[in-house]
């Protein structure tokens, strides 16, 4: 199959969403199809000069950004150009209210099935700005559900997710089908928990772990505010800034509680790895995440963890650890003692993640994609040849 996968950005951008393609994208390459990436040429920091190449076995192809018109969202048209020439034999489109949605009219035009990746964006209003908000209120109220109606499939990560858009949108329950992200193999084998211990020069008995880029949105306030109540606990924030971390340095040091803190920045994925197998417990606050992977990467060493009752997490979450009320510091306080004072608790909690990410793996995720993606194909086939 000649495979073309739609997103904002690529690696060398680095996010949930750019492993998720990265990932998804290799494991289709390993299986013999040819799969592409395209994309717009932009960073969060400025543009790639190199516009086309082979990434271990994908075809990227990145098109000149005319402006962002936030901070996720590029504008770059040359990508419908591109589709208009190209002959694929599927389109599969990642986050619902991108400009590129469009891209489903296309397949449409030119009887390629189409499969949109929605990534559940409900994040609050708070986190946008309002003009932002009102485009997408617009956008949900006119295009959006056209586009939503037009896609053979839809794919979403959780029940949750697939719960709402059929309440908002009313989608036939048909066309849409649960596939979540998944984890490299590699991130189950088991790591020495004390290097990553030895490197940070960690002493305290008990590790918090974050994950994450250092925002707002991420909900790492929260973490720092109840810091102070706990002893012999480190609380250790694993990420690139994403414009917060002078905030949040500064909220430590008023709470007088930055020997209790530690922020790393961005680390490579094996350090990363590291963190996870050293930690007691990871904590993911975030105001939003419409599934978590953060949460499967710590179920992966056996870890639990505790998450707000935002998006997709709860239902990530299951038995595996606890859910707190997102704005109820007291909550997220009280379940993060439970857990740091009963090792029996952890280690309980922990086997039963250490099983569920097995759940996970990329490769047998991507197999069940190929199968949709294959059925799709003969869908398309028998209906375009009546």
């Amino acid at each position: 199959m000649r495979i073309a996968k739609i997103c904002a950005h690529f690696w060398p951008v680095k996010g949930g969403m750019e492993n998720h393609m990265y990932y998804e994208s290799k494991e289709l390459a390993k299986r013999g199809h040819e799969s592409s990436i395209l994309v717009s040429d932009s960073t969060h920091e400025g543009r790639l000069k190199t516009k086309n190449e082979i990434f271990d076995g994908i075809k990227v192809k990145r098109f000149p950004t005319w402006f962002k018109y936030s901070y996720f969202s590029p504008f770059f048209p040359g990508l419908f150009v591109h589709l208009l020439k190209e002959k694929y034999d599927i389109l599969h489109i990642h986050s619902y209210r991108q400009f590129y949605n469009l891209a489903i009219l296309i397949a449409r035009l030119r009887r390629i099935p189409v499969v949109l990746s929605t990534h559940w964006p409900e994040y609050p209003d708070s986190v946008r700005n309002k003009n932002l908000n009102r485009a997408i209120r617009f956008f949900d109220n006119t295009l959006g559900p056209i586009l939503l109606k037009s896609a053979d499939r839809l794919i979403v990560q959780t029940t949750a997710e697939q719960q709402w858009f059929k309440e908002k949108f009313k989608i036939n329950p048909k066309k849409i089908i649960i596939i979540p992200p998944g984890l490299p193999r590699f991130y189950t084998e088991p790591r020495d928990g004390n290097i990553f211990r030895e490197k940070y020069k960690i002493k305290e008995k008990n590790i918090v772990l974050c994950l994450g880029r250092v925002h707002r949105s991420k909900g790492f306030d929260k973490v720092i505010r109840i810091a102070k109540n706990f002893s012999n606990t480190k609380f250790v924030f694993v990420g690139p800034d994403g414009g917060s971390m002078a905030e949040f340095k500064n909220l430590a040091k008023e709470l007088h509680t930055e020997d209790k803190i530690l922020f790393t920045g961005e680390v490579s994925e094996q350090e990363k790895i590291d963190a996870l197998a050293s930690c007691d417990v990871l904590a993911m606050p975030s105001d939003y995440e419409a599934f978590g992977i953060s949460l499967i990467e710590t179920f992966a060493q056996g870890k639990p963890v505790i998450a707000s009752n935002s998006g997709g997490m709860p239902h990530v979450v299951g038995g595996c650890g606890f859910v707190f009320e997102k704005n109820n510091l007291a909550e997220l306080e009280q379940k993060l003692k439970l857990l740091l004072s009963d090792k029996k608790l952890r280690e309980k909690l922990g086997k039963l993640a250490g099983a569920r990410a097995k759940e996970y793996i990329w490769d047998e995720i991507a197999c069940r994609l190929e199968k949709e993606y294959e059925k799709l194909i003969l869908e398309k086939k028998k209906l375009n040849s009546h």
